[in-house]
């Protein structure tokens, strides 16, 4: 029997050291986790930060002072095409890049001087054709009389046929 006893014995021997080790494993995790709590609850300690402080406002219209750093893009709310009639070198800029203007607010000054030039040349041109025109009415005005005195001569008998039409074709 002795044999007998020493099978039987076996298993149940098995079934103490399954139990036995699942114990010191048990005990093994809940000392590592209570170290690892017990760590963490000093390393993070709240105790020693302040609490949170919470800003409360009033709704309103204001300017905010504060800056923020940002990257994107910047699109306007409405785009303007700003021209000239005329063209030319800029002499003077009174505004800046970013400043708002209002509508008739002088802006810019283009260097007048091209167009000086141009309104000159033009009242030059004009006051050429005002004395052509004034010798067309004196040359209208000699004609007209040519050919009146060639009508009287006509009548009193002194000239040809041929000098009254010429006077005549000569006003016209």
């Amino acid at each position: 029997m002795s044999d007998q006893s020493f099978t039987d014995a076996l298993p149940n021997r098995k079934k103490g050291m399954s139990l036995l080790r699942t114990t010191v494993w048990t005990l093994v995790f809940a000392l590592v986790f209570g170290i690892g709590f017990w760590i963490g609850g000093f390393v993070n300690d709240s105790s020693d930060q302040e609490p949170l402080k919470l800003r409360n406002a009033s709704v309103a219209y204001r300017t905010i002072g504060e800056t923020v750093n940002a990257a994107g893009f910047v699109k306007p709310s409405r785009l303007v095409e700003v021209g000239a009639q005329v063209s030319g070198l800029l002499q003077t800029v009174h505004v800046n890049v970013g400043d708002v203007v209002v509508k008739g607010e002088r802006i810019a000054e283009i260097d007048a001087t091209i167009q000086r030039n141009q309104v000159a040349e033009t009242e030059a041109f004009l006051l050429i054709e005002q004395n052509r025109l004034k010798a067309h009415h004196s040359a209208l005005k000699l004609a007209v009389a040519e050919h009146e005195r060639q009508s009287q001569l006509w009548a009193d008998g002194s000239t040809t046929i041929v000098e009254l039409e010429r006077a005549r074709d000569a006003q016209l």
